[in-house]
C-alpha cells in the first residue's frame, strides 16, 4: 500500500512540476527585469545565423522579462512613464514586404489585413541614414505602431546584398496620446544598428 501511495505522490508531484514549467516562461517574460541607469543598447539576435540588430534606450526605460527561458531574438522595453511598450524582433530575410512583416508579427490575419492596408505604409530615411517603413493601426484605446528599420546601406532595396537584418519595432501606446509618442518612435529608430550573419568558417 505504501508503495502505491508513494508512486501516486510522485506522479502528482511530477504533474505539478510539469504544469509549473509550462506556466513559468510566460509569467517570467512579463516580469520587470531592470531599469536602465544609463543609455543602453538592446540587441536581438538570430540564434541560427548570428545576425543581429539593436536599438538604444535612454536611462529610465524598463526592460521586461527575466529567467533562463527568455529568447535572444525578441526583447520588450517600456518607457519611463509606462505608457509606451516597445517589442523588438528581427525582420524576415529580404527586402521589405508589408504582408510578410505582418505575418512574422502574427498580425497578418484576414480580419485585420484590410485595416492595415487602409492604414497605409510610409517610407522615409531618417537623418541618421536609417531607412524606415512604418504604419499605425488604432485598436480602440490602443494604437499599434509597426516599423521595419535598417541602416540604409544594408537595405536590399538599395542594391546591397541585404545580409544585415532589419529590426522590427512593434509599439503599443494609448490612442489618446499616440501623436505625442511619434517622436519617441523616431528617436529610437534613429539608433538602429545591424550586423550580418557570420560567414561560414568565421569564429563565433
Amino acid at each position: 500500500m505504501l508503495v502505491i501511495v508513494a508512486a501516486a505522490v510522485v506522479v502528482m508531484l511530477g504533474a505539478a512540476a510539469a504544469v509549473a514549467l509550462w506556466l513559468l516562461p510566460p509569467r517570467l517574460a512579463e516580469q520587470p527585469r531592470e531599469r536602465f541607469t544609463a543609455t543602453t543598447t538592446v540587441v536581438v539576435t538570430d540564434g541560427t545565423t548570428g545576425a543581429s540588430a539593436s536599438l538604444e534606450f535612454d536611462a529610465g526605460w524598463l526592460a521586461i522579462g527575466v529567467g533562463p527561458f527568455l529568447p535572444h531574438d525578441r526583447a520588450t522595453v517600456v518607457s519611463p512613464d509606462g505608457a509606451y511598450r516597445a517589442e523588438l524582433s528581427l525582420a524576415p530575410a529580404g527586402a521589405f514586404d508589408a504582408a510578410t512583416t505582418l505575418q512574422a508579427l502574427g498580425l497578418g490575419d484576414e480580419d485585420e489585413q484590410a485595416r492595415w492596408e487602409t492604414a497605409g505604409w510610409s517610407t522615409e530615411t531618417l537623418p541618421d541614414g536609417v531607412l524606415v517603413h512604418h504604419a499605425e493601426l488604432t485598436r480602440g484605446t490602443e494604437t499599434l505602431v509597426v516599423a521595419w528599420a535598417t541602416p540604409a546601406a544594408a537595405d536590399p532595396a538599395e542594391g546591397t546584398t541585404g545580409s544585415a537584418p532589419a529590426l522590427l519595432l512593434t509599439a503599443r501606446v494609448p490612442t489618446d496620446v499616440a501623436d505625442d509618442y511619434r517622436t519617441v518612435t523616431a528617436a529610437l529608430l534613429a539608433t538602429v544598428q545591424s550586423s550580418p550573419a557570420a560567414a561560414p568558417g568565421d569564429a563565433s
